[in-house]
């Protein structure tokens, strides 16, 4: 509901899933939108990444969708995930 990125097909979702639960065994708990937005940025050229809310927000929800959203966005603009995307990093990387 909170996240702003669609993955272009079940496969890279389920890639989100797999970056998630590998946190979380890490020991490193974070909310899946976070990590499946932030992951989508890490991996995926911008040519490949569709913006769209899943959802109407209000309130807390959309004062934090707006933050993932600005969150994400810097993430983006960083000459070194740039440098990240076009290397093509395996999961583990990620």
């Amino acid at each position: 509901m909170l996240g702003a990125l669609t993955a272009p097909s079940v496969a890279i979702a389920e890639r989100a899933l797999a970056w998630w639960r590998g946190l979380d065994t890490l020991g490193l708990s974070l909310p899946l939108v976070v990590v499946h937005d932030l992951g989508l940025t890490l991996a995926l050229p911008d040519r490949a990444l569709t913006v769209s809310p899943r959802a109407r927000t209000s309130g807390d929800d959309a004062r934090l969708a707006e933050g993932l959203q600005r969150l994400t966005r810097g993430v983006g603009e960083t000459l070194a995930r740039h440098d990240l995307t076009a290397l093509a990093p395996r999961d583990e990387l990620i």
